[in-house]
C-alpha cells in the first residue's frame, strides 16, 4: 500500500512543469493531469494491497527524477497512511485514508484525506 502510493508520482514531471508556469491556469491543468495520471495503471492493478505495519515506512528517491518521496502508516484503524515527497520547485504533504464497504458481490472504495501540493 505504501509503494502504491509512490507509483503516483510515475508522472512527476507533470509537477515540475507545473512549477515553471507563471499561468495559474496552466499550472492548474498540470497538477490536475498529474492528480489522473494516478489511475493510469489501476485497471491491472485490482488485488487488494497488503496492509502495512503500524509505523511501517517506505521511501522513494529518485535522482534522475529530481524528487523524493516517503510514506508511514501513522493509523492502524481505519488505515491513515502520511506521506510527503519534495520535487524540482515543488512540495507534496498529505494522508491518505480508504474507507471501505463490502456489498457482497462489490466493494465500495472512499479516499478520504487532504493532498496538497505548494510549489516554490
Amino acid at each position: 500500500m505504501l509503494q502504491r502510493l509512490a507509483e503516483d508520482f510515475e508522472y512527476s514531471e507533470l509537477l515540475d512543469k507545473a512549477a515553471q508556469c507563471s499561468d495559474a491556469t496552466e499550472q492548474l491543468a498540470y497538477v490536475a493531469a498529474f492528480t489522473v495520471s494516478s489511475y493510469a495503471t489501476s485497471s491491472i492493478r485490482t488485488a487488494k494491497p497488503f496492509n502495512p505495519l503500524l509505523g511501517e515506512t517506505f521511501e522513494l528517491v529518485r535522482p534522475d527524477r529530481g524528487f523524493r518521496f516517503v510514506a508511514e502508516k501513522v493509523v492502524h484503524h481505519p488505515t491513515v497512511i502520511a506521506a510527503a515527497a519534495e520535487g524540482r520547485g515543488w512540495r507534496f504533504e498529505g494522508d491518505a485514508d480508504v474507507r471501505s464497504k463490502f456489498w457482497g458481490r462489490s466493494i465500495e472504495l472512499t479516499p478520504v484525506g487532504v493532498l496538497t501540493v505548494t510549489f516554490d
